[in-house]
C-alpha cells in the first residue's frame, strides 16, 4: 500500500509541476497511478468490512456470545474515553450530556413570536 502510495503523490507531483496538462503521457501516468491507489484503497475497506462480516457470522454460528459481542464493539462501538464513558460535545458525564440535550430542544422548539404563537393557539 504504502509503496502504491509513494508512485501516485510522485505522479501527482510530475503532473503539478508539468502545469497540469489535460492529456498526453504524464497526464496518462497520473490519472492510472491515481486510479490505482483509490481502488486499492476501495479494495481494502471491502475485504475489511467482509472479514468483520465473516467473523460475526461465525461467532453467531458457534453460538460464541462473549466473542460475537466482542467483535462487534471493535468494529462498531461509538468513540469512549478512557474510563468508557460517553463524549458529547467534550462532555462525559451523562447528567451534563442530558441537560444539554434539554437546552438544545428546548431553544429549538420555542416560539419565534409570542403574538403568533398566541394566534395559532387559538385557531386550534
Amino acid at each position: 500500500m504504502n509503496e502504491i502510495k509513494k508512485w501516485s503523490t510522485a505522479s501527482c507531483r510530475v503532473w503539478k509541476s508539468a502545469g497540469k496538462p489535460h492529456s498526453g503521457p504524464i497526464f496518462e501516468m497520473h490519472k492510472r497511478d491515481k486510479a490505482t491507489y483509490t481502488n486499492t484503497i476501495r479494495k481494502r475497506q471491502r475485504e475489511e468490512r467482509e472479514c468483520s462480516t465473516n467473523e460475526l457470522h461465525e461467532a453467531l454460528l458457534k453460538k460464541q456470545g462473549s466473542s460475537f459481542w466482542k467483535c462487534w464493539k471493535s468494529k462498531f462501538e461509538t468513540s469512549k474515553n478512557r474510563m468508557g464513558a460517553r463524549i458529547v460535545n467534550g462532555i462525559a458525564d451523562d447528567g451534563e450530556i442530558a441537560k444539554q440535550f434539554v437546552q438544545h430542544f428546548a431553544s429549538a422548539c420555542t416560539n419565534n413570536s409570542t403574538s403568533r404563537a398566541v394566534y395559532i393557539n387559538s385557531e386550534s
